[in-house]
């Protein structure tokens, strides 16, 4: 893991740091609203398929020869490029993006994290009465802390904020359990379609963060 931030050039380096089925966001300038998208696959030297909604192709007007940014996480490193679109495949929602020649790599964290696709179950402040449970996706994790992505329509009924407490649930892949593992949401950011939130969890829940150590040991195993 890179221990300063720093450029990238060899394609072999930006391999690997690729996996099919990692969150990415677009944008086309700096300032305008990021669209959240999934690597979808690539052909070194050559381009790098995004999967991203239809509706967000069209909103966010993405056409061939469109210059964007792009950034994604990976293992708690942060990644990002600019590069030109290729072509736009409005029906099935793809985005065909020239290879970068570069690629600015950031670390953003000392812990260890991983990429995970878990569902979760989030209770938080309702904007009707006291709590509500929406459903959401847990996307990666670190002993310290997690980044959830929730579609907006999940969130009518709730009321978050950045400093806010909320509460996880979720079923790990051991079939172990958690139960209102407590969090304090970090930092909130718009993605298309959805919302992701940076979560911090709080340090005194001991055995629950323990069951959640033993499945980030076992993935950075894999």
């Amino acid at each position: 893991m890179p221990e300063t931030a720093r450029t990238i050039t060899n394609s072999d380096e930006m391999l690997g740091s690729l996996s099919v089925g990692n969150h990415i966001s677009v944008q086309k300038e700096v300032g305008s609203e990021r669209q959240a998208g999934q690597i979808a696959g690539w052909v070194p030297e050559e381009f790098l398929l995004l999967k991203i909604a239809p509706s967000m192709i069209t909103t966010s007007r993405f056409f061939a020869g469109n210059l964007i940014l792009a950034r994604y996480l990976e293992r708690g490193v942060a990644y990002g490029f600019k590069t030109k679109v290729f072509h736009a495949i409005n029906d099935v929602g793809l985005l065909v993006l020239s290879w970068p020649t570069q690629m600015e790599v950031v670390p953003v964290g000392s812990s260890d994290r991983v990429r995970v696709h878990y569902p979760i179950k989030i209770t938080a402040k309702s904007t009707a009465g006291p709590e509500v449970i929406i459903e959401a996706g847990l996307s990666d994790i670190s002993p310290s802390g997690c980044r959830v992505h929730v579609a907006r329509k999940n969130l009518a009924q709730a009321a978050i904020h950045k400093s806010d407490p909320i509460r996880l649930s979720m079923t790990l892949p051991n079939q172990e359990t958690i139960e209102d593992l407590q969090a304090e949401v970090r930092n909130i950011q718009p993605e298309g379609d959805s919302i992701a939130m940076g979560l911090l969890f709080d340090p005194s829940q001991s055995d629950k963060l323990a069951k959640l150590n033993q499945v980030i040991k076992q993935q950075l195993q894999i």
